[in-house]
């Protein structure tokens, strides 16, 4: 306690004497009052007045009481318990009567009864989650049945829901069987203050004689027609007289597609399972193996495959007058793209022939004709085609076929060359009054989209790219998008000529080249782009966009999964960019999910907004809630520009869950993730009270925390002073008016 006074040193002096003052006027006041009062009652009144100045004197003053005190709070002993499925399994080391979660129950039980008997007390708190949600209290009566365990995630938040307590020891009950690790969370490094961390183990670590498939790997991707190959490693832990020949079945949506009988050759025995994908989209295939006789958990017998299986390769037609280097260096950059499959047309004596098979080709006069390609390169125009064709080519591409124009074979320089028919002249994103070559050495700058996906790799500053020794000079269109151009000799950049120009045709895209491309990857300047520099780049580039469009652009999903166990949180990531790749980060985007497998209501759509990530790229994310099993198509939506479309995709929710599969305790889990949080992993035995944990509740740490609070008393402010005043001063004035005194 203390006290401390809020007048000034130099009025201290002062202070006595005014008081004395003000007690001696006061006796002389009264002293000379008529009618006279008797001794005894003007003792009283003047002791009344006096009293009021000396307590305004004291308010002038005014001293204020600081006191000081310390609160003591128990300690807290903190116990959470894993809260997912594997929990709820009955080992087969305890007879197959107790689950663990039942042993934790126990465990708890044990720290009650001796928490009740100490002297010093201690907070006990129970909590229940499995990391991936919010710490809940612990209530027994209801049993584990969340899927997926992040043992990291979950320390992490009973850390941070007990920040400013005093707690003084955690103990963790868990399997160790975990779906998500991230050993990258944990507290810090030699904190000092850090509660104390016991890691219990439940559950069998040996487990019962299982026979199971893991180390399962196969491709997440694949291409009508193309063979699938699905490795597996069987994990036969039945002793070595249940050793032989077991099943090993692989089924699709068509059927079996594999059965087969494997001879184990010890502990594990790797297979290969190889199959062809015939229809094209998001399929589920289930991999088995047989049970041993009376096994006892046949969950992790099966395993469930999803592969996404996507249209055949994108197909490119190209149509030559004759096979020159465009047509050599586009071949050899369609060899390089494993996605591309290109077809070569070219012109003979006897007309245009398949440079594959030689047999006759003619340009299909209907639209529905060119529906066996995905992309068309025109290396130059055929006069001998007639209208039909080229308006058959004109609806194609409206419909969705990419087309790329490469300027014709130059005669000579400065001769002007034969105009694109009429059909075809509309379709070009460039014009020319004169179609006429210039030649000398002409170097290639940016044009007005460096971000664009035909680019990429390429570089902004094109430094790699070689000159031409000829070109077509055009204008753009207005709609079109210049990606290259050819400066004008000695006009700079404001007369350049467009080299690669894109643009758009209803739903198909159309691309024109104004050089000859084979100049731009023969040239490269370097041995090292020999091998595919900036020059092969670019051709390969310009490929995949007439085949698929700008696949970079646009709303897009990240990296997901396409297959999820039921129960298991899912979250979708997306990313906005603009033409030229920069982020769309000031319109609001949406998910739409909707189930596809008729289960429930096919047209029932919900719509979950995405927020940003916060880590600067501009990412997007979204959690859904825990949705059914079944087929799923999530599509995106921008609000921006009176609404964009995104991509869409397609994903599974199959209804086995992980928690099947997980038999026995994973001690070198336990043991890394105590390692990781500066704990402890108790040993086996002493059951319900580990000997470890029963010792630091003997010797460790318990002192109460608390802390110091400061309690200020100034009674100068607030009614006491007025209340005491207002009572002395209305006494004197009673007393006053009794005895009639003026």
């Amino acid at each position: 306690m203390a006290i401390h006074w809020s007048a000034p040193d130099w009025l201290w002096p002062l202070l006595p004497i005014v008081a004395a003052g003000a007690v001696l006027w006061t006796a002389w006041v009264y002293a000379r009052s008529r009618p006279a009062a008797d001794p005894g009652l003007r003792r009283l009144l003047t002791g009344l007045r006096a009293a009021a100045f000396v307590l305004l004197l004291a308010a002038v003053a005014a001293p204020v009481l600081g006191v000081r005190a310390r609160s003591g709070d128990d300690p807290e002993l903190h116990v959470i318990i894993e809260d997912s499925a594997s929990m709820a399994v009955a080992d087969a080391g305890d007879g197959g009567r107790q689950t663990r979660w039942e042993r934790a129950r126990e465990l708890i039980d044990a720290l009650e009864d001796v928490l009740a008997g100490r002297d010093q007390p201690v907070a006990l708190h129970v909590w229940r989650s499995n990391g991936l949600g919010s710490l809940e209290e612990f209530t027994p009566d209801r049993a584990p049945e969340a899927v997926g365990t992040d043992l990291d995630g979950l320390l992490a938040a009973a850390s941070r829901r007990t920040v400013g307590r005093p707690v003084r020891s955690f103990v963790l009950v868990s399997d160790g069987q975990e779906t998500r690790r991230n050993p990258a969370v944990g507290p810090p490094a030699g904190s000092p203050e850090a509660p104390r961390l016991f890691v219990v183990g439940v559950g069998d670590p040996a487990g019962p004689p299982d026979r199971l498939l893991a180390d399962i790997r196969y491709p997440g991707t694949a291409h009508v027609d193309d063979e699938i190959a699905v490795h597996a490693v069987v994990d036969h832990r039945g002793g070595p007289g249940s050793l032989g020949t077991v099943n090993v079945r692989l089924e699709g949506p068509e059927g079996v597609l594999r059965d087969t009988m494997v001879t184990l050759a010890g502990q594990t025995t790797p297979l290969e399972m190889v199959f062809t994908a015939r229809d094209e989209g998001l399929h589920v295939y289930e991999l088995s193996v047989s049970p041993l006789d009376d096994e006892r958990f046949q969950a992790n017998n099966r395993a469930s495959l999803v592969v996404d299986v996507r249209r055949g390769r994108q197909r490119v037609l190209m149509v030559a007058d004759r096979p020159g280097w465009d047509t050599r260096f586009l071949a050899q950059a369609a060899l390089a793209e494993p996605r591309l499959e290109l077809t070569v047309v070219h012109r003979t004596a006897r007309g245009l022939v398949r440079a594959d098979s030689l047999l006759d080709w003619t340009p299909p006069q209907a639209a529905a004709g060119w529906a066996d390609w995905d992309a068309v390169m025109l290396a130059g125009w055929d006069p001998g085609w007639p209208a039909a064709a080229w308006e058959a080519l004109d609806a194609a591409v409206t419909d969705g076929l990419g087309l790329t124009v490469l300027a014709p074979t130059a005669p000579s320089t400065g001769v002007a060359a034969a105009p694109p028919p009429r059909t075809l002249a509309e379709m070009l994103p460039v014009t020319a009054s004169v179609w006429r070559w210039r030649g000398g050495e002409q170097p290639v700058v940016p044009g007005d989209v460096p971000g664009h996906p035909v680019l990429a790799g390429v570089g902004r500053d094109l430094a790699r790219l070689p000159p031409v020794r000829s070109s077509l000079p055009t204008l753009a269109a207005p709609t079109a998008r210049t990606l290259l151009r050819i400066p004008a000799p000695g006009a700079g950049n404001a007369a350049a000529s467009p080299l690669l120009v894109v643009g758009d045709r209803g739903s198909g895209r159309v691309g024109w080249c104004g050089a000859p491309l084979w100049q731009l990857a023969f040239g490269e300047l370097t041995r090292a782009d020999a091998a595919g520099g900036s020059g092969h780049r670019l051709l390969r580039n310009l490929l995949v966009w007439t085949a698929g469009g700008e696949q970079e652009a646009g709303l897009h999903f990240t990296a997901h999964e396409p297959t999820f166990s039921e129960g298991e949180r899912i979250r979708f990531g997306a990313h906005w960019r603009d033409m030229r790749g920069r982020t769309v980060s000031e319109d609001r985007v949406s998910l739409t999910l909707r189930r596809t497998d008729g289960g429930g209501r096919r047209d029932a759509e919900r719509t979950y907004a995405l927020a940003p990530t916060g880590d600067g790229t501009g990412a997007l994310a979204v959690d859904l809630p825990l949705l059914a099993a079944g087929r799923y198509e999530a599509s995106l939506q921008g609000e921006g520009d009176g609404g964009t479309a995104g991509a869409a995709t397609s994903f599974v929710i199959l209804r086995r869950t992980v928690e099947d599969t997980q038999v026995r305790r994973d001690v070198r889990a336990l043991a890394a993730l105590a390692r990781r949080w500066h704990g402890r992993l108790v040993a086996d035995g002493s059951w319900p009270l580990p000997v470890e944990i029963a010792a630091d509740l003997e010797d460790g740490d318990w002192s109460p925390g608390g802390a110091e609070r400061r309690r200020r008393l100034d009674p100068w402010s607030g009614w006491p002073f007025l209340a005491a005043m207002a009572l002395l001063l209305g006494a004197e004035w009673v007393l006053r008016r009794h005895h009639g005194m003026l």
